[in-house]
């Protein structure tokens, strides 16, 4: 027994001395190259070609973060990925619980969410990435679709051997790194636990002191390894080999030559010379480069101009009187709207332009009249600025926040601040549209700001807010649910309107226009508004010396005739305030305490974020997501020919979201496991 024991501790020691191996030659590995020659690439290359590693045995992807350089050997080979599987499924079930369809507390079996990615990520365990897999789908295309979602590939771009094996290239793994560090919040749970995982083997063998945030993997001769290396100028890399002699060690050397990279870019930072003193002044930072110059979207054979994204839509300021069409919902989340002129047709095709902000009026100067027919220059906000005789139908504004501090005379509403003859058909606006104004003659409204058109079947569901901040000038402000002034044809239109106005002026607020009226527009025309229907309240006060205080369902002031017929108007309030050291607002309290909740989308409705005050209750809803569908399980068909396809629909609706040509060898996978 004493024998036995010496042994156990002869073999205790071995063990130990052979784990801090690599631990003391963290510091000591290097590869003598020559960055300012080769570069990364060159210098990898030369690397592998010494040690006489054919290039079919590995791939390889890097990315500088800071400016975006990318390097690929390989880049899109799919090689088996072993556990590198891993990180992807738990970054989809991170956005399951940024999205509030789930907690890191809720249960997946013998596993809360949190444990299992923790132990999938730290310890690599398969029985945890089986219960995260168990909660996607126990269908092999079906899970491998959803795990597609963080790469930034097309899933038209990827071969059918993805979806029946566990393979993945270097494009497709540096891709999902990308979303992992540009979603750092979302992401830092996970970001935590991978950097805890192979302390001291694959990157992290000649790590040093730099952390390393990775997924490694290893599995019948494939070794991989793909994460974050935060040296001074922090990177993306993504190493796989097949039938590699000692890869763990050859993935830490590659790494380690891209760390020394890295300092070889910081060096190159740090050795611009600074001038003596007295000798020349030190130069201004360069600042930030412009925004790219907008470019007309592609052109269809109808004539109409494409519009798939947010580039797109600003590349309508290049030809304003064109003819455009939307081809799918477009997101203008993350940036301040420039509004533009408009002159033309734009055809939402049933499509949603969600999350516009506008902080700024546009550039243009288009005239307004008050209630005495007096001319004023002013600006506007809105997606347009002004809309001159153009044509929108079939189209969502969806989550639009306006808050807009003006000097000018000025008109803020979701679609066009100033509008002559707009035709409008089957258009819809929901938001927050606030004013905070200066100037003599203003308005905030719906859809429209100042002026004339036709409206068929839209709605306008919106909270209007109205601040006068020039107390010495008595200004002329307009408030309207639909149009905030001006003269138009009306039908089948619903508003919903939630209006708040602090005005030392004259007030004209009213639940479809502020002020029925033609001047400025036109007035020769008989107009009709029927079979319309408002809805909502609008509070105000007019602290002003000759009041005026408009305030009704239809139009606060009416100016000129119209043909007034079956409209409902029984749901309006008018709210009017006698207390004028109060600003008015939606939001009650003087200390309001939020909270957040996560709404996730589904087949039909668009997923948000709801913020309630805990005091007066109320709330405002921003951030949308559009619909989706969850992917179901895969169905096998056999094809004319004799071959097979998989389609999978969604298992809320049963629509078909994926279908895809595959071989008899993959038929066999799906069906033999």
């Amino acid at each position: 027994m004493k024998k036995i024991a010496e042994i156990l501790g002869l073999l205790l020691v071995a063990a130990l001395l052979i784990a801090a191996v690599p631990a003391q030659e963290q510091a000591q590995w290097h590869f003598d190259a020559d960055f300012a020659a080769d570069g990364l690439g060159g210098t990898i290359e030369r690397y592998l070609a010494e040690k006489g590693i054919a290039s079919r045995s590995v791939t390889i992807g890097w990315e500088d973060i800071e400016s975006g350089e990318e390097w690929y050997l390989g880049a899109d080979v799919f090689m088996e990925g072993a556990s590198t599987y891993k990180l992807p499924l738990a970054m989809l079930y991170a956005d399951r619980v940024a999205e509030g369809s789930l907690t890191r507390e809720d249960r997946l079996g013998a596993y809360t969410v949190d444990l299992a990615v923790r132990e999938a990520l730290v310890n690599s365990s398969n029985n945890a990435a089986d219960a995260l897999r168990s909660g996607v789908s126990d269908d092999q295309v079906t899970y491998r679709t959803a795990i597609a979602v963080n790469c930034g590939l097309d899933p038209a771009e990827l071969p059918s051997g993805y979806y029946t094996a566990n393979q993945f290239s270097p494009r497709f793994l540096i891709g999902t790194l990308r979303t992992l560090w540009n979603n750092s919040e979302k992401y830092g749970w996970l970001l935590e636990y991978m950097k805890q995982a192979q302390p001291t083997g694959c990157f992290s063998r000649y790590r040093g002191a730099y952390e390393v945030a990775h997924k490694t993997g290893n599995a019948l001769g494939f070794i991989c390894d793909t994460g974050i290396v935060y040296t001074a100028r922090p990177f993306l890399l993504t190493v796989m080999s097949s039938g590699l002699g000692d890869a763990d060690r050859v993935l830490g050397e590659i790494a380690r030559i891209a760390m020394d990279y890295a300092e070889y870019l910081a060096d190159q930072d740090a050795a611009t010379p600074m001038p003596e003193p007295g000798s020349a002044p030190i130069p201004e930072p360069e600042a930030e480069p412009p925004a790219p110059e907008p470019a007309l979207p592609p052109q269809g054979a109808d004539g109409f101009y494409e519009i798939g994204d947010a580039d797109a839509l600003r590349g309508i300021a290049l030809a304003p009187e064109g003819s455009y069409r939307l081809t799918a919902d477009i997101d203008l989340s993350g940036t301040d709207w420039t509004p533009i002129p408009f002159y033309g047709t734009l055809d939402g095709a049933g499509h949603t332009i969600y999350n516009l902000t506008l902080r700024t009026v546009g550039t243009e100067i288009a005239e307004c009249r008050d209630g005495n027919n007096l001319p004023y220059d002013a600006r506007y906000a809105g997606l347009f600025s002004v809309a001159k005789n153009a044509a929108v139908r079939d189209l969502q504004l969806r989550g639009v926040l306006a808050e807009v501090e003006s000097e000018d005379n000025c008109f803020v509403a979701a679609l066009a601040g100033y509008a002559f003859d707009l035709t409008a058909e089957n258009v819809s606006v929901e938001g927050r549209l606030h004013l905070y104004a200066h100037g003599k003659i203003v308005g905030v409204g719906g859809m429209v700001g100042f002026g004339s058109g036709w409206f068929t079947d839209c709605r306008s569901d919106v909270e209007l807010v109205f601040e006068d901040r020039n107390t010495a000038l008595h200004c002329e402000q307009f408030l309207g649910g639909l149009v905030a002034s001006g003269k138009f044809s009306a039908e089948r239109c619903f508003i919903d309107i939630r209006g708040y106005a602090s005005v030392n002026g004259f007030v004209h607020t009213g639940g479809m226009v502020g002020m029925y009226c033609g001047y400025g527009l036109v007035r020769d025309r008989m107009m009709s508004v029927k079979d319309n229907t408002v809805v909502g309240t609008i509070s105000f006060f007019e602290n002003n010396f000759t009041r005026r205080a408009y305030c009704r369902g239809f139009a606060g002031e009416q100016v000129d005739l119209v043909i007034n017929e079956n409209n409902d108007i029984s749901g309006f309030k008018r709210d009017e305030r006698f207390d004028f050291s109060v600003l008015l607002s939606p939001e009650s309290c003087a200390e309001p305490r939020y909270t957040e909740a996560l709404i996730a989308p589904d087949c039909e409705n668009w997923g948000h974020t709801e913020h309630v005050c805990q005091g007066c209750g109320y709330f405002w809803i921003d951030s949308y997501t559009p619909p989706r569908h969850t992917p179901g399980k895969a169905e096998i068909l056999r094809t004319p020919d004799g071959g097979c396809e998989a389609l999978i629909c969604c298992a809320a609706c049963g629509k078909p979201l994926v279908r895809m040509d595959l071989s008899f060898h993959a038929f066999r996978q799906l069906h033999m496991g």
